[in-house]
């Protein structure tokens, strides 16, 4: 069902585009053109559950939030009497765990490759007031059905998640039994939440088994509430001490010594095994792109950040590469001295003013850098003329 009320528009208004509706896999898919976007329908009857697990309105407003690599864009919301329908990005890769069950073997370099693409995005949301409270492999997607070692995965589903003031506790409990953590089951906690969440997929992504295991949700949650748990699985015989390590200070059941995300980034087994790309996917033509961006005026610069969220993930692998390669501390934002000396380690010049160069393409004027703006500056042209001709001539050639 078409939504009858129309919050903002999915696409630019071009003549030529035909819209339908089918079934997808996941969600109902609008299918423009040929191309296929997930819409995902809730329905307004769960905005203010008793449980609070499922506060539908806020979903949009937290999702347009986040701008980073591995969370999945939010292109556009409707909503009608009974449903708010959410315009997703394609997540064609599958499941986390379904995907590593194909694969079957893979080495810990891929684990912690894999688990520095989960806390990426949660320091990211930490550092912008937002606690997800329902991290679980079902809602971490690959964006492609490329290799794992290849493929970025990404944060999917934000349907429990929350804006929270520094230092807010919250009450409400919103869980799933093997990765809920001990406090939530208190109905006392903060965003280190997530944090135990993360510490329980990457148990799982090493041995096989959960860290906490029970024939029925009473017998998990009284175990998770105890907090105990061991690397006693054959399979843990042949895990580093340091993967050992991190989980053991993820899974601590008092949260205030428990690892935040930006410490976790920073772990011997992340930063061994799981460094960010390797500064050598730095292209030339990114700053040339750069460059005539710099050179447009900031309308133009607005509209090209928004067609740029909009552009496949298959399109700029190379950019998110890069990207990646420059967020040397993971935030998932570039500052002007992260952008600069990527530049230079692969032997390219950076201008004089390089500074104002990054203070254009950072729009809003929030100091750094975020995901879509780094695209939209470094973008080759015929990207957005193939992807919205009718954007770009609609705006003009000043």
């Amino acid at each position: 069902m078409l939504p009858v009320a129309k919050v903002g528009s999915v696409l630019p208004a071009c003549d030529g585009y035909v819209m339908r509706l089918r079934n997808g896999g996941y969600v109902t898919e609008l299918v423009v053109n040929n191309e296929v976007i997930p819409l995902l329908a809730r329905s307004r009857s769960n905005d203010t559950g008793a449980s609070g697990t499922r506060g539908i309105p806020q979903v949009p407003g937290v999702m347009r939030m986040l701008d980073h690599p591995n969370i999945v864009k939010l292109y556009e919301t409707f909503e009608d009497l009974r449903n708010v329908y959410l315009v997703m990005e394609l997540c064609t890769g599958g499941e986390l765990f379904e995907r590593i069950a194909e694969v079957g073997n893979f080495t810990e370099k891929v684990a912690a490759r894999l688990v520095r693409q989960m806390i990426s995005p949660v320091y990211y949301m930490h550092s912008r007031g937002v606690v997800h409270r329902d991290l679980k492999p079902e809602n971490f997607m690959f964006s492609n059905p490329r290799d794992v070692t290849e493929a970025s995965l990404k944060i999917i589903d934000f349907g429990v998640s929350k804006r929270i003031a520094p230092g807010q506790v919250l009450r409400t409990r919103a869980c799933t039994p093997y990765y809920v953590a001990p406090e939530v089951l208190s109905s006392k906690y903060t965003n280190t939440c997530d944090m135990w969440s993360i510490g329980v997929i990457a148990y799982i992504l090493l041995c096989g088994s959960p860290p906490f295991y029970g024939e029925n949700e009473m017998e998990i949650i009284r175990r998770v509430r105890r907090g105990s748990f061991e690397f006693d699985l054959p399979a843990w015989t042949t895990v580093s001490t340091e993967a050992k390590d991190l989980i053991e200070k993820l899974l601590v059941l008092d949260p205030s010594r428990r690892l935040t995300a930006e410490q976790a980034l920073h772990h011997p087994w992340i930063d061994s095994l799981a460094p960010g790309a390797s500064v050598k996917t730095i292209s030339p033509g990114a700053l040339v792109n750069l460059n005539n961006f710099n050179k447009q005026n900031k309308l133009k610069r607005m509209a090209l950040t928004v067609i740029a969220r909009q552009i496949p993930e298959d399109s700029i692998e190379e950019l998110r590469q890069m990207f990646s390669a420059l967020d040397k501390n993971g935030d998932g934002t570039l500052t002007v001295e992260e952008i600069s000396k990527g530049f230079e380690l692969v032997g390219m010049d950076v201008p004089d003013h390089f500074s104002e160069y990054v203070a254009n393409i950072d729009v809003g004027g929030s100091g750094v850098v975020d995901y879509s703006k780094f695209l939209a500056a470094t973008l080759d042209k015929k990207h957005y003329i193939q992807e919205a001709v009718c954007w770009y001539r609609g705006l003009g050639s000043h």
